[in-house]
């Protein structure tokens, strides 16, 4: 069950999470589609079958691309996760939900995975696409963070140890690298192999 709540009175959030790699792979593939749709709108004069565009044809081929080029760049950066002593308020490409430390039992991260989840009271989940398993060392340290917020804020729940800590830290690594990797992930390991490599042999 979500609950809506205001912004907290006295101070910022604890912590604001946002996705970083796929922003800049929608970048990529925006750059991608907008160019191809202006460059085709741009050349779009007739055709071998005497078919004839009209400007408004092309206008509209342009504007089509930079509809998909907005959709594909808005749907990249919605996603963030905030925390204070509230809850927490999650918001995916699609929907926002706030919910309260007492119904939040804890966060998951499953092997093979894109994101953790949101375990709650009602064993129901819900996905935190805001933290990305591509992001690596980045993800690593939200998730941490996030999970240090939920010992220290939710109802009932001790204190962690040090030793509590390292291992949920050791989990937490775990799970992000039981994760199968991307193909653009593989590409940039045999990248790096590559030059690792080269530097070698130099």
């Amino acid at each position: 069950m979500s609950t809506r709540h205001p912004e907290p009175p006295d101070g910022p959030a604890s912590m604001v999470a946002r996705p970083r790699r796929i922003v800049i792979y929608a970048g990529i593939a925006t750059a991608v589609i907008v160019g191809a749709m202006l460059a085709v709108g741009i050349l779009l004069r007739g055709s071998a079958d005497g078919v004839s565009f009209r400007p408004a044809d092309q206008v509209g081929l342009i504007g089509v691309g930079l509809l998909f080029g907005v959709l594909i760049m808005v749907a990249a950066a919605r996603p963030r996760v905030r925390v204070d002593q509230n809850g927490i308020s999650v918001r995916n490409m699609i929907g926002h939900r706030d919910y309260g430390w007492p119904v939040i039992q804890r966060v998951s991260f499953h092997e093979g995975a894109q994101w953790p989840s949101l375990e709650l009271a009602d064993d129901e989940s819900y996905p935190i696409m805001a933290i990305q398993a591509m992001d690596r060392e980045r993800a690593l340290a939200a998730l941490q963070r996030l999970r240090a917020l939920l010992d220290r804020y939710a109802v009932n729940r001790p204190e962690p140890t040090d030793q509590a800590r390292e291992q949920a830290r050791v989990q937490a690594e775990r799970e992000l690298a039981a994760r199968p990797l991307g193909r653009l992930e593989l590409e940039d390991l045999q990248r790096l192999a590559r030059k690792a490599n080269g530097s070698g042999k130099k």
